[in-house]
């Protein structure tokens, strides 16, 4: 895992659904700066599978999707 900030993240893996663990998120805006990039990929399904495959249930994690979000389409996050 590398640790990398939220543009740099967002140029390496263009329009695709990141887990990062151990984000770090600013105070004042409550978004995130940066965190260590463990794996991306479109389909947010195999994304997610890598927590689930995860032996070590403590570390703290985001999923995020890096790509525009269409208007037609609604996302709800349950995490």
């Amino acid at each position: 895992m590398e640790t990398l900030s939220y543009s740099q993240i967002k140029n390496k893996i263009g329009d695709s659904w990141a887990l990062i663990y151990n984000p770090i998120y600013s105070e004042k805006t409550g978004k995130l700066i940066k965190g260590d990039l463990s794996y991306w990929n479109t389909n947010r399904d195999k994304v997610e599978n890598m927590v689930l495959e995860d032996t070590n249930p403590k570390k703290h994690f985001t999923i995020l999707f890096f790509g525009k979000i269409p208007n037609e389409k609604l996302l709800l996050n349950f995490f």
